[in-house]
């Protein structure tokens, strides 16, 4: 998972989101850490995991002056993360975390914990967490404005590979040697026009219709390197479609883990909407328990 993600860091993005947040989250997700980093004691040291390049902490510290530490699996973009108050270090899994025990005052993290191997990391941050310390998630939900299209896509996507890619390769084959491609283009557009309404935005997402077009009216390109490029393209969106519909399941049993123990006491679960009520993500946060050792 982690090279796909260094790749997207690498490009400079602070949110996980790409274009859709140029700067950093606003709205609810922004005064939802705003307002967490307020509750804490002035200087709390706090571990973010999953950090990227840094956006939640960055929101944290627009309003306080707190110890922060981000660690990723992935390699973090050093050129975003030094303009943000906060110590980062790369290639760091929540699995297995260089720190001592009882080392931080609050441990968060958000649209990450949930990709991790769930019963490995919660044992991992219960070690490192100070007795009465903080967990503050944001986790994803299969239900929500942001899991539920991308299934959507995932599903369009499958069908494309499923039943296309070999017709596509074959039409490419047809163009390299300018020989007739008609049956191909029409097997090809039948399974385009197959989709209705909002389903065709789901197909739209896996840029078959955008590639189909571009190869069938240009003659003067390199249809075989095209064609690659498309297909390591799809496989990449699927891949990282899998992981967020298999991150949106896993939230279920980090809930479950996390309300089913004897190391965590205030659980409170809530969801985050929009100011259209969409659901944004739920929002678990719990207090370690005083006494129970590490």
């Amino acid at each position: 998972m982690s090279e796909h993600w260094s790749e997207y860091w690498e490009q400079g993005y602070i949110t996980s989101f790409g274009d859709a947040f140029k700067m950093n989250y606003q709205g609810e997700i922004k005064a939802l850490w705003q307002n967490f980093s307020r509750t804490l004691d002035k200087h709390s040291k706090v571990l973010d995991i999953g950090t990227g390049n840094g956006a939640v902490i960055e929101l944290i510290q627009s309003v306080s002056q707190h110890e922060c530490v981000g660690i990723d699996q992935a390699t973090i973009n050093d050129k975003v993360t030094k303009l943000i108050n906060g110590n980062f270090i790369s290639n760091i899994p929540a699995e297995k975390m260089p720190f001592t025990d009882a080392e931080f005052d609050a441990v968060i993290s958000q649209f990450a914990l949930e990709y991790s191997d769930v019963d490995l990391s919660l044992s991992e941050i219960h070690r490192v967490l100070k007795s009465k310390g903080k967990l503050h998630l944001v986790c994803h939900h299969k239900s929500s404005i942001i899991v539920e299209p991308n299934r959507k896509i995932l599903e369009a996507g499958l069908a494309v590979k499923e039943n296309v890619l070999t017709d596509l390769k074959a039409l490419v084959n047809e163009l390299i040697n300018n020989k007739s491609s008609n049956l191909y283009k029409e097997k090809i557009e039948q399974f385009i026009s197959s989709f209705q309404s909002l389903e065709k935005v789901s197909l739209e997402a896996t840029n078959l219709p955008a590639f189909y077009q571009f190869i069938t009216e240009n003659k003067s390109v390199d249809f075989e390197q095209a064609y690659k490029l498309f297909e390591s393209e799809l496989e990449l969106l699927l891949l990282r479609l899998n992981e967020l519909k298999q991150a949106a399941e896993n939230t279920e049993k980090l809930l479950h883990k996390i309300r089913n123990t004897q190391f965590y006491s205030e659980v409170v679960v809530r969801e985050l909407r929009d100011t259209s009520n969409g659901l944004i993500a739920v929002v678990i946060s719990a207090e370690k328990c005083s006494g129970i050792r590490n």
